[in-house]
């Protein structure tokens, strides 16, 4: 029990001098220092719940998606930091895209969906969901909007069509044909629609989550 005295006394010395050259003035440090000191601070996990208190809050409000983004505040879901899809948007009005569909394999450019739509989204990402449900609702009662696909960007590595089997849009996958690839590479945001005239060439490029909206959508 005696031995404890000496390293009281010792802390008391180093806090009393720490006073007289200032590093520790009274009483607020002393009282953060001995928190430190015999482990009255916050737990890692406490301060991922401080981290993460803002995403949290968004969750009880009508975009709750919205807090499983980089970037709450943009109607683009970033797939790279500080970047946009200017010079996409700008290669797509030029040049067109290719796309190869996954049930069958077979590449298709934009003549073969004139007059309708690709959608542009990425696997897992909340915005992406958000505009295919849209979609859904809007096919569920009736609108024709055929013909349309989806643009897989960025896929992870393995079987995009076996893990999106069970989707209802499992049968619209595509993603960017090979020689695309360079293109694949700069997108740096989703979900956004690429809308189609009867010549094949572009119409109209809608980016953001809303995309596929009723209005949105002609």
């Amino acid at each position: 029990m005696h031995r404890a005295r000496p390293v009281v006394v010792l802390l008391q010395r180093n806090i009393f001098l720490s006073e007289q050259v200032g590093i520790l003035p009274f009483p607020e440090c002393r009282v953060g220092f001995f928190d430190w000191l015999f482990g009255r601070r916050k737990t890692s996990d406490e301060h991922v719940d401080d981290l993460l208190a803002p995403q949290r809050a968004m969750l009880d409000i009508a975009e709750h998606w919205r807090a499983f983004s980089p970037d709450p505040a943009s109607d683009v879901y970033p797939l790279e930091t500080g970047a946009d899809n200017t010079e996409v948007y700008r290669r797509i009005k030029r040049d067109g895209v290719e796309i190869r569909s996954l049930t069958d394999s077979k590449n298709a450019t934009m003549a073969d969906f004139a007059n309708g739509f690709l959608l542009f989204t990425s696997e897992f990402d909340t915005y992406s969901m958000v505009a295919l449900g849209n979609l859904k609702k809007q096919i569920d009662a009736g609108r024709p909007f055929e013909p349309w696909a989806v643009v897989v960007v960025k896929p992870s590595a393995g079987d995009l069509l076996k893990r999106k089997q069970d989707s209802w849009y499992a049968g619209k996958l595509h993603v960017l044909a090979e020689s695309w690839v360079d293109l694949d590479r700069i997108i740096a945001g989703v979900p956004f629609r690429v809308q189609i005239g009867a010549d094949g060439k572009v119409t109209d490029i809608v980016e953001g989550v809303y995309c596929t909206q009723i209005e949105k959508v002609g």
